[in-house]
């Protein structure tokens, strides 16, 4: 900085400081593994294909109906082992995950949560495993863990496939017919959102993962026998199991690419509703190709079915207020949804003027959460001039739409005192619903219009009658509560740990603020002290639609709240701020020098990370907090990346 007192020092450079080169580049180790797994599974179908034409195998004419005929038949055997290694997989992984919870709950009994180090070969693991990376055309984020976990997935299918050494190629086809199968009987139990033992954005993971599999394996299946009827020039298309297997094959392969990320994200009404299509086609299709297919697939299309006959008799939520400012919608429900925690999200349906009729539910993060009986109870113990409703700027304030890095605008003023008191009464962003004592729960929504959905929303919002809060012919069904709002798979929270650290741009600082008032409201039984906010905003006008919560937040002398506040776009003056806490700063943020101060400042303290913000953003956070200079033995900074995909 050269002596220059006009520097600020948390604002980033033009030419931005490069981090410590690390002595391995984990991108690149990453992606180099990925594209080699990736390369030698498309070589070897390819292999397969083209040496199936040329062995000389006795030609099957016909595929026995394995699963009634002979079920010890090797074909079949395999698919039961396959299923069940899965099933003592998912357990063992489960018990380990249990034994973790277990495990910090006792240590959350201790003065410290931590009183060892960390072993060399964990921080090894949780700097390489843990770091996140993209698949170009198949994934936008994933961690070299789940690659790897995936490949180790991928392989079981390959020895189940080739041992026990089979006598023909026709054995073998037969046996990657019944793992298509087995595959299919794991994914659709994934694809039910209620799944219990699984949240439900780790099993839609899955759900992919296994549908992937399927196809591979299927098409193995059909090549065999089509490269064999070309070699005996018999006819491809010879009786009516040829014309189910084909069309099985072909609906499985349509499902997969109307799936893809690219389709659901900017086509979903139309994803829904070709994949509900498909599925539904491709059950009858594949059950009478062979009939193991139903035999496999029994319980979880059971499953699946009364899930979703669930989910219909589900009492509809009663709508509270629906309004709009700019292009944000705010909802307001009652419901009667169970244990809902801050991160998570559920599937909002509507019906009404400029909806389809048979409309798909949408996800959306759930922006607060507070009880009807909680308010009436603490404006009792307030006096009486304090007492005021729910205000329109509060109702109107806490936009969030997964990713959450939209610069949004707003021109709220500077909280005054009954704004803010209307604020606390309201319940905030309560991080757990209330029990079975306080039946009036309410769920706060918070949608940016974006698509046909979001848009036909706003519409409803803005054209009702101001006197009227509530549209009468909108009607709305609430799905929930799913997701993972935890650190890591022993559920650490923000409040195990002394330090935290919130990055985010836009209205992405929303999903934060309701952690940070679960941290203010715990400070009893939480140990945070100190919280650091870093965001970037791209207006003056963004910071004032949060300015009311903010200073609510401030309000709470238990914790110690630092925010950095980063504008990004053309502006001739800098905001004044309210409070000592906020300090506002011109251009991108340095977060590399900012986390740097306080891992100097604050070397042996772990670290609960928050990440909402653009990728560029994301990544570079991701890349710092599994770095050496942050995670060591020592300590480690964990992080949570709040980025869902429908």
């Amino acid at each position: 900085m050269n002596g220059s007192s006009n520097v600020d020092p948390l604002r980033s450079p033009l030419t931005p400081t490069t981090s410590r080169k690390l002595p391995f580049n984990r991108r690149s180790i990453i992606t180099t593994i990925t594209l080699c797994a990736v390369a030698v599974s498309v070589i070897r179908l390819v292999a397969y294909i083209y040496y199936s034409a040329k062995l000389q195998d006795q030609p099957v004419l016909t595929l026995p109906d394995q699963a009634f005929e002979d079920l010890l038949s090797p074909a079949y055997c395999s698919a039961i082992y396959y299923l069940l290694t899965m099933a003592a997989i998912s357990a063992t992984y489960t018990a380990y995950t249990q034994w973790q919870q277990r495990q910090l709950e006792l240590q959350r009994e201790q003065t410290f949560l931590r009183s060892s180090p960390f072993s060399p070969l964990s921080t090894l693991c949780y700097r390489y495993l843990e770091t996140s990376f993209s698949i170009p055309l198949v994934t936008s984020r994933t961690t070299l863990r789940s690659a790897l976990v995936v490949l180790a997935v991928a392989v079981l299918n390959v020895l189940c496939t080739v041992y026990p050494e089979s006598p023909s190629q026709a054995h073998t086809s037969n046996r990657t017919g019944y793992l298509s199968i087995a595959n299919f009987a794991l994914l659709i139990p994934l694809s039910i959102r209620s799944l219990g033992w699984l949240p439900y954005d780790k099993a839609i993971s899955w759900h992919r993962v296994f549908a992937v599999l399927a196809f591979v394996t299927a098409t193995q299946h059909g090549c065999y026998h089509l490269s064999e009827r070309l070699e005996s020039l018999d006819p491809i298309i010879e009786s009516s199991r040829h014309v189910t297997g084909i069309s099985s094959l072909l609906i499985v392969g349509l499902m997969l690419l109307t799936a893809h990320e690219i389709v659901r994200a900017n086509q979903y009404s139309w994803f829904r509703t070709l994949h509900l299509t498909l599925f539904l086609s491709f059950t009858i299709s594949a059950t009478l190709h062979n009939a193991a297919f139903l035999t496999l697939n029994f319980v979880g299309l059971a499953a699946w079915l009364g899930s979703r006959v669930s989910r219909k008799l589900q009492a509809p939520p009663k709508v509270i207020s629906i309004q709009s400012t700019g292009r944000i919608t705010h909802v307001t429900l009652e419901h009667s949804l169970k244990d809902i925690t801050a991160g998570q999200f559920g599937y909002l349906g509507v019906r009404g003027p400029g909806f389809t009729k048979y409309g798909w539910a949408r996800p959306f993060s759930f922006s607060g959460m507070h009880s009807q009986i909680e308010e009436v109870a603490t404006e009792e113990k307030e006096p009486r001039e304090a007492k005021t409703t729910i205000s329109r700027l509060h109702l109107e304030q806490d936009t969030h739409q997964r990713p959450g890095f939209h610069h949004e605008s707003s021109s709220a003023q500077v909280p005054d005192e009954h704004t803010v008191t209307s604020i606390e009464h309201s319940g905030g962003d309560r991080p757990a619903a209330s029990k079975a004592d306080h039946p009036s729960n309410l769920v706060d929504l918070h949608i940016h219009s974006r698509g046909t959905f979001t848009t036909a929303l706003l519409k409803a919002a803005s054209q009702q009658d101001p006197e009227s809060k509530t549209p009468n012919q909108v009607r709305m069904e609430l799905d929930g509560p799913y997701g993972t709002p935890w650190l890591s798979t022993a559920k650490h929270y923000y409040t195990d740990f002394e330090l935290a650290l919130f990055v985010c741009s836009g209205v992405g600082i929303t999903p934060w603020l309701a952690v940070m008032q679960h941290i203010a409201t715990k400070s009893r039984s939480s140990r945070t002290r100190d919280v650091h906010i870093i965001w970037s905003i791209h207006e003056p006008d963004t910071y004032d639609a949060f300015n009311p919560r903010i200073f609510s937040l401030l309000r709470q002398a238990s914790v110690t709240f630092h925010i950095h506040v980063y504008i990004t776009g053309h502006h001739s003056t800098l905001p004044s701020a309210f409070n000592d806490a906020i300090t506002f700063h011109s251009g991108p943020p340095n977060i590399d020098q900012y986390m740097t101060q306080m891992k100097e400042k604050n070397p042996d303290t772990d670290v609960g990370v928050g990440v909402c913000a653009f990728e560029m953003m994301e990544q570079t956070v991701d890349e710092l907090v599994h770095s050496s200079r942050f995670s060591d033995e020592n300590a480690r900074w964990w992080i949570k990346k709040e980025l869902f995909r429908i």
